[in-house]
């Protein structure tokens, strides 16, 4: 078909011109960082840290680190001599008193983070002047040590507790001398200390210290270091450590633990093996040491850094594998046979040729992806029956002989492909089978790991691999010494034993890896480049390698040390792209470690407090077990219904079993089907350890069952690999199949390297201009089409349709039709996106073109899609079956080829299908390795992180936002990541670089015209018009609803207005500050009066909304069974959504006029604005509220057009436990404590703010200057 000549940045007709200039307001705040969300954690380091700045000084600047200082451990053999220690207070000071270092605390002058580290520098150079006036008190300059500086990302919370501290340490420094005073024997035996400070923490013997609490381990204890001395005479490491109860704790890690790279601040476990002396020692002889066991790695990634650490660090940070080809498939469809055969017991070949057909049949997709057929795959398999068959019946008869004079047989299988979790050793991972074998007539446990490739170049390795596996087991079962290697190629079993020399190897190099870890996650730092051309040029993530060198390294060819491949992988890149993708890698990184904290949680806070966070369901019974569905009874607790749990249905949650002093974390993960009052369903994703429910773990036979919000999100994972492919890697125009034939994919340069996304690079990176065709009709569009296909369906009818949209939606989507490279699309409140998106899609498809259509949720893809199909359009959806609504199920992928017994039945499906739909984060689905689409349209294009959304861009040439940026942006939890622009959507950033691609879509259908005044005058500056006649005239409520009722009742549920503002400021109560957060008992109160009142009278259609969860939480807590169909929710979580009415409670109303965070962004008070259709009723106070710069406006509003009523006394029907005696024409306060900004619950870890000046703002989104 012809689309006519190219035109480069089209400029828009007069019509189109009258559009949204995109601004930001204001009045959106940024969040402050806030530390790393971890209270427990925040708490215990900073004391470390603080301990280290009172009792030590710092070395000169020539030092390699402020906070590393020499010490003497009176109870070791070490050499006193050159070795001095020095601290602040010292009683040999010639002052009178400590000197005070001033202290400004970011909270008392609203500093932000670059204010609290000079602030943090100018402390450490004070205390540098300090010891000028005693040159003899300065430290010796120590041997260059590998240690390095530590970087202390101070946040608010810090600097309070440093301050506490500073005041603490003070006075009992004072204390001290006074007791000096009076007792000068006490000064004496003070002073024979040769060389230890008094520290200003309790200081213990280890014996108290090692008196764990109850429920703590007690082989091992988790310390936080103080100080660190590395004397290289003797090569020792010389540790001052603060245990969980604030013990102090000297260690010293001599022989191979002097490698350890451990620096202050650093978490670490002491295990010991050995009978405890005075002082806590780790040699070759006896005791481990474990660094960051916070930080969990596999064993496959120790073994596999000691070949190159980059590399290893790279995997982590990335997900990625080594490979998921040919050969990697077969193997793990060869363990997949062979486990199943050892749990069944059963392994004769004809079970073995049953079994092989069905693995192959449910992995048709996986041999797809891998370029192999079915039967490619199955004769694969059969070579490996024979000695599947031998080794299972050796092992369950004769023996299995692993030496000379050595057989090993099977007693039992206890699981297989079990999750073990140790936090004791700071390593997970997933064990082929965990079985108990015969040896010598003894029972032993052992992990079985089987091996499908040749045993001769990686048996090292593999032997590495299985004795850390051994760890896990022995703590989790004890009698567990031995791993066991099992060689399918050559039918070999090796028994591997564990001697104390290749452990200790083993976890210094689990250490190294955690300290890389560590160092990329809080300072962005990568291990060295290995720098050998020939094991680099042969490394599968070269490309990923050379790509962080050279953005976030500022690498070169020279520094690469690899010239040749340095320059294949990055050569075509622009300082730009780099640019890029160095901001956006380290913004997703700051994310993903605000989701490592949360998984933290799950050990370093106990139950109680996450329970309180809503985190965790603890104290629960094994009722039933069914299949993979688990059902859990809840024990003396209250109603499970009533708790202010963070747990949704279809949520991924981690099932752990615990005792009073014993817990087995992650024994299990599955996802939350049901929760009722009582109980809870989870569907296991795989099943639990016989072991465990057999009572043979350390929890024994009667363990409390425990479940915790799975808070670890892959989705960011695969936006890191999404951002990568923008850059390396193979590029998306290899593929062709699924595009439109003759519609000629361009490509920008014949100069750029074939690598990565070259077009989304041009238009997003570098922000090139959209190209569109000439200007055509939709109707000679249509009629072209028909006249090169006239046997095809007539056009006429849909065009008829598309006559029928109003004219913004049009030239919307003309606009679409006419894009060479991108359209964007605003759809305000109500305007008919969606009928929008359906129109365009169906003439995408008339015209022959392929469409891909996604969003972030699943919800917003079945909504395009039940629209589509209500037009009997064919399509395939990408998903699973519990996650998409039940009538796309039939068109789910595994629907359709739930019948297909080849992989080219399957990808002829996949070519064939012209409409496709799934959400961003499922593109990397097989699907999209084979074909490509003509169109990608995203909705709700502007609550989408730009890394996320990448990954649907290059699966099509076209593609189309549709959003609404003065809505709620993407949600990002983290504040540092926040600030640094991770909630800019990619709509954003297109729409400012290019105003002219976007069409607007002003005609709206849904709200009232008061509602719409409201939304017209505050946001979108009258650019919203009704759509039709019935958004113009006012909507009655039943007269039902007002017989009998309260005159305030009848007041507000009348015809007119349509917007109500209920004015709490004359009753004098305020807000409650409670342990799950703020609530308002007369808001609520009021709101429930409401609603029962209107579903009297049959008027269902309502919403509740606030933006508290705490709130939300209360009202469901009121919610009595005749409410039982009102939804309640929070205001982020509805938008998109709508109802006839809406009742908003604002909860803010306190003395001091704090209206907190939530209620400055005027984003979110757009959404709770635009959701009702025919009434929307507001509760709040609009003293407090008018602090709020929008919320002012709003407020001024409803009192120009008389829509505010004041709550009468009489509206109160409770007893609110925060209440003040209504006064005349005045208000009265209760005295109640202030919480701050009140972030409340919405994102967990975030910390509450100080208030702030708040700067005029302009809500017109047409002001030049915002």
């Amino acid at each position: 078909m012809e689309r006519g000549k190219e035109v480069v940045d089209a400029s828009p007709s007069k019509e189109e011109n009258v559009g949204v200039i995109w601004k930001e307001s204001p009045v959106e705040k940024k969040l402050q960082p806030s530390g790393n969300g971890n209270p427990v954690e925040n708490a215990t380091e900073l004391r470390g840290f603080v301990s280290s700045l009172i009792t030590s000084p710092s070395p000169s600047k020539q030092t390699s680190s402020k906070f590393k200082f020499n010490k003497i451990i009176n109870s070791s053999n070490v050499r006193s001599e050159g070795i001095n220690r020095h601290i602040v207070f010292s009683p040999d000071k010639e002052h009178a008193k400590p000197p005070i270092v001033p202290l400004s605390s970011p909270n008392q002058q609203n500093k932000r983070q670059k204010s609290q580290d000079q602030a943090l520098l100018s402390i450490l150079e004070k205390m540098e002047d300090a010891y000028s006036d005693s040159p003899e008190k300065q430290p010796p300059k120590a041997p260059e040590s590998p240690k390095n500086d530590v970087d202390m990302d101070m946040s608010d919370e810090s600097w309070d507790l440093l301050l506490q501290v500073e005041m603490q340490a003070t006075q009992q420094y004072i204390e001290q001398q006074k007791k000096t005073e009076e007792s000068p024997g006490d000064a004496n035996r003070a002073k024979e200390r040769t060389g230890i400070s008094p520290a200003v923490l309790p200081r213990r013997t280890i014996e108290t210290t090692l008196k764990q609490p109850a429920s703590k381990p007690s082989d091992y204890i988790r310390l936080i270091a103080l100080e660190v001395h590395c004397d290289n005479s003797l090569r020792q490491l010389l540790i001052r450590a603060i245990g969980e109860d604030d013990a102090i704790i000297d260690v010293v890690m001599a022989d191979d633990w002097f490698d350890t790279p451990i620096q202050v601040g650093d978490a670490f476990n002491f295990i010991w093996t050995a009978e405890i002396t005075s002082t806590l020692i780790a040699n070759n002889s006896a005791n481990l040491i474990i660094l960051h066991p916070d930080i969990l790695v596999s064993p496959t990634s120790v073994t596999s850094s000691l070949g190159c650490a980059r590399r290893a660090v790279l995997q982590k940070t990335l997900s990625l594998n080594q490979s998921s080809g040919p050969s990697a498939l077969v193997g793990v469809l060869k363990h997949e046979l062979f486990e199943r055969a050892l749990n069944s017991g059963l392994y004769s070949i004809p079970y073995l040729i049953e079994q092989s057909k069905d693995i192959i049949q449910q992995n048709l997709l996986k041999c797809l992806e891998a370029g192999l057929t079915g039967q490619q795959v199955a004769e694969e398999m059969k070579a490996s029956f024979q000695s599947i068959h031998s080794m299972l019946n050796r092992l369950h008869t004769t023996g299995i002989q692993v030496t000379d004079n050595q057989y090993i047989r099977l007693e039992r299988v206890l699981a297989t492909e079990e999750p073990l979790w140790s936090i004791k050793y700071g390593i997970n991972g997933t064990a082929d089978s965990s079985i108990r074998i015969v040896l010598n007539n003894m029972p032993s446990l052992v992990p079985l790991e089987l091996k499908t490739g040749k045993r001769i170049y990686n048996e090292q390795e593999h032997r590495g691999q299985v004795l850390l596996y051994t760890l896990l087991l022995e703590e989790r079962y004890h009698g567990c010494s031995q791993g066991l290697l099992m060689y399918l190629l050559t039918n070999e079993s090796v028994l591997v034993s564990r001697p104390p020399a290749i452990i200790r190897a083993l976890l210094l190099s689990r250490n190294d890896h955690a300290h890389q870890l560590a160092a990329y996650h809080n300072l962005s730092t990568y291990p060295p480049l290995l720098k050998n051309p020939w094991d680099c040029s042969k490394c599968f993530q070269a490309a990923e390698c050379m790509l962080h060198h050279a953005a976030e390294e500022n690498g070169s060819v020279y520094t690469s040390g690899v010239e040749e491949v340095f320059l294949k992988h990055t050569s075509h890149l622009s300082p730009v792209d780099l640019a890029y993708f160095a901001k956006w890698n380290r913004l997703i990184d700051l994310e993903f470690r605000k989701s490592q904290t949360a998984v933290q949680q799950l050990w370093l806070y106990n139950n109680d407090t996450r329970i309180a966070n809503g985190m965790c369901i603890a104290n629960l019974e094994l009722k039933s077990m069914a299949n993979s569905i688990v059902q859990f009874d809840a024990l003396d607790q209250p109603s499970l219904l009533t708790q202010d749990l963070k747990f949704q249905i279809e949520d991924r949650v981690i099932v752990s079993a615990e005792t009073n002093d014993t817990v087995v974390l992650h024994v299990a993960k599955g996802k939350l089907l049901k929760i009722s009052a009582q109980s809870i369903s989870i569907a296991l994703f795989s099943p639990i350890s016989s072991a465990v429910l057999k009572g043979e773990s350390i929890v024994g036979d009667k363990p409390r069952w425990r479940i915790d919000k799975d808070m670890l999100t892959s989705g960011l994972h695969q936006a890191k690999r999404s951002l990568v492919a923008l850059f390396v890697g193979s590029s998306p125009q290899d593929i062709t199949a699924g595009l439109k034939p003759g519609s000629n994919p361009t490509i920008y340069t014949s100069d750029d390297s074939h690598m990565g996304d070259i077009k989304r690079r041009h238009l997003i990176c570098r922000l090139q201009p959209p190209r569109f065709h000439a200007e055509g009709t939709t109707l000679s569009l249509l009629q072209a089409h028909y006249k090169e296909n006239p046997m095809g369906a007539p056009y006429e009818p849909l065009y008829q349709a598309f006559l029928g949209m109003n004219s913004d939606q049009q030239r919307a989507i003309e606009k679409v039709l006419h894009a060479k490279d991108y359209a964007l699309i605003l759809g305000m409140p109500g305007t008919g996106k969606t009928s929008a998106i359906t129109m365009c899609v169906r003439l995408l498809l008339y015209l022959g073109f392929s469409v891909l259509v996604t969003s972030y949720t699943h919800s917003a893809v079945d909504t395009l899609l039940l629209k589509l199909l209500d037009h009997d359009v064919p399509m395939l959806r990408v998903g699973n079956k519990d996650q998409v609504h039940a009538r796309l199920v039939p068109h789910l992928i595994e629907s359709k080829i739930s019948t297909m017994t080849t992989t080219a039945e399957i990808e002829e499906l996949f070519l064939q299908s012209q409409l496709v739909g799934c959400t961003c984060l499922s593109t990397n689905h097989v699907l999209f390795s084979k074909r490509r689409f003509d169109y990608c349209i995203v909705d709700e294009a502007s609550q989408i992180t730009q890394p996320v959304v990448l990954g649907a861009l290059r699966t099509a040439e076209v593609f189309c936002l549709v959003g609404d940026h003065y809505q709620l942006p993407p949600l990002v939890t983290d504040a540092k990541a926040k600030a640094g622009g991770l909630d800019v959507s990619l709509f954003k950033r297109l729409s400012e670089a290019h105003p002219n691609a976007s069409v607007q879509l002003g005609f709206q259908y849904r709200m009232h015209r008061d509602i719409m005044l409201l939304c017209n005058t505050l946001i979108y500056n009258h650019q919203l018009k009704c759509g039709n006649q019935e958004t113009k005239p006012s909507w009655a409520f039943p007269a039902s609803s007002t017989v009998g009722a309260a005159s305030w009742i009848r007041s507000i549920l009348t015809a007119e207005p349509a917007v109500v503002f209920i004015d709490t400021d004359d009753i004098g109560f305020l807000e409650e500050k409670t342990s799950k957060g703020l609530i308002n008992q007369i808001e609520a109160d009021a709101i429930v009066q409401l609603v029962m009142r209107l579903q009297r009278s049959n008027v269902n259609d309502v919403g509740v909304l606030s933006p508290f969860r705490s709130q939300v939480h209360y009202l469901q807590s009121k919610q009595s069974t005749q409410m039982a169909s009102i939804e309640i929710s929070t205001i982020d979580k509805y938008q998109g959504r709508d109802k006839d009415v809406i009742l908003v409670s604002f909860v803010r109303s306190n003395a001091n006029k704090n209206v907190g965070e939530l209620l400055l962004d005027w984003r979110r008070i757009n959404v709770a604005l635009s959701r009702a259709k025919k009434k929307l009723i507001m509760f709040g106070s609009s003293s407090t509220l008018s602090t709020s710069p929008i919320l002012k406006s709003l407020i001024e509003l409803v009192k120009a057009q008389k829509w505010i009523f004041p709550l009468p006394p009489a509206a109160i029907t409770i007893n609110p436990s925060s209440q003040a005696a209504p006064m005349a024409k005045k208000r009265a306060y209760a005295v109640m404590s202030n919480d701050g900004n009140a972030i409340e619950n919405l994102v967990p870890g975030i910390i509450s703010k100080p208030p702030r000046p708040i700067p005029p703002v302009s809500r017109n989104i047409l002001d030049t200057v915002m």
